[in-house]
């Protein structure tokens, strides 16, 4: 698997955990230290925060449905600080997992492939004749072990 770092103490970020998030970009990014001074030296602008689907009230198939809450995952964007913002205990149970996913839609901030599963299962969980199932596979391309949700429509 893919080592990367879990935030375990929550919000706002503590200096430990910031300093290692711009340590690790700055070795990944070729201009990685000075963008870490530019966002260390400048007020940086208000990223909107995406408003969070509520499919029970949204009429339509549920082909409709999950592409909403697709695209509501999309505008969270893919997180690539090598830090795991969320920690999601796979060995909890749901209604711990389900907190963590509404935490998510409240910070509104970049997820990990773990934490879009929980996020997909939370939004999800609503829609009636879905049934969700984890799918773990290894990608030819990247060779990492990715995991996506599968849906059968009854």
């Amino acid at each position: 698997g893919v080592l990367f770092y879990v935030n375990k103490s929550g919000f706002p970020l503590s200096e430990h955990i910031f300093s290692r998030m711009f340590d690790f970009a700055c070795k990944l990014h070729p201009d990685g230290t000075d963008l870490q001074t530019k966002c260390e030296q400048e007020t940086m602008p208000d990223v909107p925060i995406p408003r969070v689907p509520i499919l029970v009230q949204i009429k339509g198939d549920v082909i409709k449905k999950l592409k909403i809450v697709q695209t509501y995952m999309e505008k969270l964007d893919y997180n690539y600080t090598g830090t795991q913002f969320f920690d999601v205990m796979k060995n909890q149970p749901l209604i711990f997992l389900m907190d963590v996913a509404k935490s998510m839609t409240l910070d509104a901030l970049p997820i990990k492939c773990l934490e879009s599963i929980i996020l997909g299962i939370y939004l999800t969980n609503g829609v009636p004749s879905l049934e969700r199932f984890p799918i773990s596979f290894k990608s030819c391309f990247t060779k990492k072990c990715l995991i996506v949700i599968g849906r059968n429509l009854k």
